[in-house]
């Protein structure tokens, strides 16, 4: 069943770094996601960390501390997306760790400077937007 939703991917420093963003942007447009808002921020190291906490294979890995280290070291950007299925849409653009595929088979360097990150469920995107944007999505 095709349904209309809101998500968000989050370019991570990496990405920023590597000027990916524009090209990233390209990518969400092509999949026939609208983008309704995007920004750039430096996220404080408790909000990474309330990012991630939901999430217990990353939480309970030993590189976390790294990861919440490396995502508040510099600006991220952040698309606020929508469409048909867009949570699917996002995780498809995102790709997975393993084995990589999507941004991540191309540009990811690492397991921590992988270039993205977008919410595995409707729920869960509602709630990240929330935080990072500080309002309801």
């Amino acid at each position: 069943m095709t349904t209309y939703e809101i998500s968000m991917l989050l370019v991570k420093p990496d990405g920023v770094v590597k000027g990916l963003v524009d090209e990233i942007k390209k990518i969400i447009i092509s999949k026939g996601l609208t983008i309704v808002e995007e920004f750039e921020k430096t996220l404080k190291p408790e909000t990474v960390k309330q990012l991630y906490w939901e999430i217990s294979d990353v939480r309970n890995r030993d590189y976390f501390p790294q990861l919440i280290k490396f995502m508040s070291s510099s600006p991220v950007h952040i698309f606020v997306v929508q469409g048909k299925d867009a949570v699917k849409a996002v995780r498809a653009i995102i790709g997975k760790r393993e084995p990589p595929s999507g941004i991540r088979q191309k540009w990811a360097t690492s397991i921590i400077c992988n270039v993205a990150h977008g919410p595995h469920t409707l729920e869960r995107a509602r709630q990240e937007i929330k935080l990072l944007l500080d309002k309801e999505a």
